[in-house]
């Protein structure tokens, strides 16, 4: 998986499922003005979000 995030919605990082707390860490700048994640919740968490 790459370590950078995505510059758009079609190249964003994919961290997958979370299950629990994730920590990701990323910068941004002139240059790099963006980043994308896309991740799936779990049904516990889902839950939560309604």
């Amino acid at each position: 998986m790459s370590r950078q995030s995505g510059n758009s919605i079609s190249t964003a990082r994919n961290l997958r499922r979370l299950n629990g707390v994730r920590t990701v860490r990323d910068s941004l700048s002139q240059s790099d003005r963006f980043d994308f994640y896309r991740f799936t919740l779990g049904p516990a968490a889902a839950s939560l979000l309604q």
